[in-house]
């Protein structure tokens, strides 16, 4: 039990003014300020979950995430991995840096322009404190590299891609939807344990593209668990109407590379969309601007 005028010094600091924000937000800056404008930034102890259909860009944007926090503002990021092995998502990470297409990296078929490009971007990300763990997938294991991370560096994030990949050996006896649903209250407990955000990806079911009309994805679209949209603090859904072939917007302004994140939960603010730029190539979000 704690008085509140101590959780005030905590929270605000001996002022009751808040000191310790980055970029004028409250929480984790996300690095994309028209999204950090609606949520206030990523609170420690908050889940957050980023979650849409295929081919979205949920894992790319992830990645875009883990760029901002340890290039923009040093912050210690672990982004464990379910999907990719290390040379895999390395190859994506250089290629958003660099803001090169990624066949052209795989391939090596750069020109002199390009492999400056690389060679810039290289050199931004050896050194900022970015970790890529692509070896786990028990959820046991998982917490305790997020532990060792802790005791490391004391702060900063955690970025899981992707939930649906995760494994509850204590809940193996039992549905995957039990299991996903333990997985996901397991992780909400233990961010609060380490008091970090962890960030978290996870998909859309086919309801989306089957039911007709608007293909927005809606809390009830979340795949595997009804605990998602009950436990996670933020869960934003991405969008792209180019994906299904929609071209322009009700209003007639071009959809090409258009993001929308839409903030369909927000314990701490409104939600809202919110428009991004997206190169496919490259995999990299960047704000829009008409």
């Amino acid at each position: 039990m704690k008085n509140i005028k101590d959780i005030i010094k905590s929270s605000l600091g001996p002022t009751g003014i808040n000191v310790r924000r980055i970029d004028k937000f409250c929480g984790v800056p996300s690095g994309f300020p028209s999204l950090d404008r609606v949520t206030g930034g990523f609170e420690k102890s908050d889940l957050i979950v980023i979650a849409s259909r295929p081919s979205m860009g949920k894992t790319a944007f992830a990645l875009c995430l883990a760029r901002n926090l340890a290039i923009k503002f040093n912050i210690p990021t672990l982004f464990i991995s379910l999907e990719m092995n290390d040379i895999q998502i390395c190859n994506r990470f250089v290629s958003m840096v660099s803001k090169i297409d990624i066949l052209k990296i795989k391939s090596g078929n750069l020109d002199d322009d390009e492999t400056q490009r690389l060679k810039d971007g290289v050199g931004k990300i050896k050194n900022v404190p970015l970790f890529f763990q692509t070896e786990l997938v028990e959820l046991s294991a998982i917490i305790e590299e997020c532990k060792n991370f802790k005791q490391k560096y004391n702060d900063g994030v955690v970025i899981i891609d992707n939930l649906q990949q995760m494994i509850n050996a204590a809940k193996q006896n039992y549905s995957r939807k039990h299991e996903l649903d333990s997985v996901v209250r397991e992780l909400k407990l233990f961010a609060k344990t380490i008091d970090l955000p962890i960030i978290i990806t996870s998909s859309v079911n086919r309801n989306v593209v089957t039911r007709g009309g608007m293909l927005r994805p809606f809390l009830c679209d979340l795949n595997g668990s009804s605990e998602i949209e009950n436990i996670a603090d933020i869960i934003i859904f991405i969008y792209r109407p180019e994906f299904y072939g929609l071209m322009e917007d009700p209003e007639g302004n071009s959809t090409a590379n258009n993001a929308r994140l839409i903030v369909a939960k927000n314990r701490h603010g409104a939600i809202s969309d919110v428009n991004l730029y997206f190169d496919s190539g490259c995999g990299r979000f960047s704000e829009w601007s008409l």
